[in-house]
Parts: structure tokens; sequence; C-alpha cells
């Protein structure tokens, strides 16, 4: 790669990382003018910390059925790898998202170390990908249900529906479509064949990529079976802001939870900011305005975050006890 084109990437990926911190630091001070800190402290202050080890080991539980829930899509691809290698994979994922700048650091590792065995490094991509989407489409779908049941109950309000609705409506649409079309082996055929096929054809990534989709779509159990893992870890992962808001004594209905947790999630993996930073927090503000004070919102986005850094530190452990170069090394049955 010549010289000047490696400089002009590096400049690039340097002015995203600077447009990012800007904005963060944006919604943060923004926050700032929006909430009075001495409430946050005396929110915090009053926290049960017996709930917020309940949510530490129901956050915990989450991301490891996560990584099962991708061990599932790997062996429907064909690559074989243990559970345990899975699930430090998964934590370690966590890890390197934090730590490396970007919001796919964890997900690079992940299809990489895995694929070590047998070098498929563009179907591990693919399986980590499909992960993805399908925990999104598990948000999406559980926000569903539980806005219709407002809406027809007549609990929701039009502040949080409409934002809702199309949120959902949104992410339901693009999955949707994308499954068709990798079902249909139309994605495949683009990336194989015709003009794009001859642009991206001598990259071995994109054949095993087209293979992969071919292999999926023929699997549609596997997908269920990997929604299914997704629906509960997601009902985890709502249950554990659920139990920190308990905690705060906030006053918050509980279907409430399950309507504006997911949105959250799923607007907070939109690259915006580095770890979401600044954009987790407005959103839990947004989302539950005129449910709680915005003092005990806030000191519960940010207890949700200690949460999260929670599964870093797991995976910054993992990563020195079991260093990632031994991953994908065991017996795959194991």
């Amino acid at each position: 790669m010549p010289e000047g084109s490696r400089d002009g990437r590096k400049c690039r990926r340097f002015l995203i990382l600077a447009v990012k911190l800007a904005v963060a630091g944006g919604l943060v001070y923004w926050i700032f003018r929006q909430v009075k800190w001495s409430d946050v402290l005396a929110a915090l202050s009053a926290f049960r910390p017996g709930f917020g080890v309940a949510a530490a080991v129901v956050s915990l539980v989450s991301v490891a059925l996560s990584a099962l829930r991708w061990r599932v899509l790997l062996l429907t691809v064909g690559i074989r790898s243990g559970v345990i290698d899975v699930i430090c994979l998964g934590y370690m994922g966590d890890f390197f998202s934090m730590a490396v700048p970007g919001n796919v650091g964890g997900d690079l590792l992940k299809a990489y170390y895995v694929s070590k065995r047998d070098g498929r490094y563009g179907t591990a991509l693919l399986s980590v990908f499909m992960d993805r989407v399908i925990g999104l489409y598990a948000l999406a779908i559980l926000a569903g249900v539980m806005l219709l049941f407002l809406v027809f109950s007549g609990g929701g309000s039009a502040d949080v529906s409409v934002p809702a609705g199309v949120t959902v409506g949104i992410v339901l649409t693009g999955i949707t479509l994308f499954a068709v079309l990798v079902r249909g082996g139309t994605l495949r055929r683009v990336a194989t064949t015709g003009r794009v096929g001859r642009l991206l054809g001598r990259f071995r990534t994109v054949e095993e990529l087209g293979t992969a989709m071919l292999e999926l779509s023929r699997c549609p159990a596997a997908v269920v079976r990997a929604m299914g893992l997704s629906a509960i870890t997601q009902t985890l992962q709502i249950c554990s802001v659920l139990l920190i808001g308990l905690g705060l004594g906030l006053r918050v209905p509980l279907l409430h939870y399950f309507l504006c947790v997911p949105l959250i999630l799923i607007l907070s993996s939109v690259p915006i900011t580095p770890g979401s930073i600044g954009v987790t927090e407005e959103l839990f503000l947004l989302y539950f305005a005129g449910q709680a004070a915005p003092g005990g919102l806030l000191a519960l986005a940010l207890l949700n975050r200690v949460l999260l850094l929670l599964s870093v530190v797991v995976g910054a452990v993992f990563a020195v006890v079991r260093p990632v170069g031994q991953v994908g090394q065991e017996d795959g049955a194991s």
C-alpha cells in the first residue's frame, strides 16, 4: 500500500475519532445542563447495594448467554469452538471494544481468533455480524410487543410511543429485508457475480461470506435457536437495569423498562461516540422522562454503565489469564 494512502487513512481515522469525542463532550455538557449533580449524588447515596450485586450477576450471565448464541451461528457455518473458548471471547470482545478506538475492535478480534484453526476469517466475521443482527432483531421485537401492549391498554404516551414506533419499525423492516435477501441468495449473487463480483472476487474473504450466507439460509432452525437465546439474553439485560432502578427506589412501571431499555440499547449501538458515552445517558433521560426525577434517571444510566465496565474488567482478566492466542486451539467439540 502506498505511503500516502496509508497516511490518508490514518488521518481520516483520527478525524473521525476527534469528531466522535467532540460529540461525546457536547452531550456530556448538555447533560450537565439538564441535571443537578447534587440530585444524582443523593440518588447514588441511597442506592441499596444488594440490588447492585444481583444486577451485576444477571448482567454477566447475559454476556455469557450472548456468547453461546454466537456459538450456535459458528456451528451452523461449520466453525467448531468450545463453550469456554466462546464465552472467554465474548468477555474479551467487550474489553477490546472499549480499549481499542472505534466500536468494532472486539468483533474483529473474536472473528480473527475463532478462525485461527482453519483460517476462515470471512465466515467467522459473518457469524459475528449475524449475531449482532439477531440481537438487534430480538430487542426490536421485545420493544414492539411492549409498545403494542401499552398503546392498546392506554398506558403509552405519544411522546414515547411515536419515536418508539418509528425506531422499532425501521429496525424490523431493515433486518427483515436483509433476511429475505440472504434467504433468496440475492446478496450472495451480488457479491460473487457481475461487476461487483469481478471487483471483489480476488478477495477470498468475499467468497467465504457468500458461502456462509448460503449455509445460514439453509439452517433456519439454527437461527430460531439463536433468536431464542437472544430473547433470554435481552430479557436479562433489561432485568439488570430494572434491578438497578429498584435499588435506586425509582417508581418506574415494569413495562416501561421492557419498552425503553431495548430502544436505548438499539440506538446506543449506533457508533456516534466512543462507547456511546453521552448517548446512552441522554437516551435514559429522554425515554424515561416523566417516570422519575432527572437526577435518579442519570444515576440509573451511570450505574448501568458501571455494569458494562464490569464486563470489560472480566474481559481484561480473561485476556491476561487466558491469552487470546490460546483461544481457538482447543478441541472444538468441548
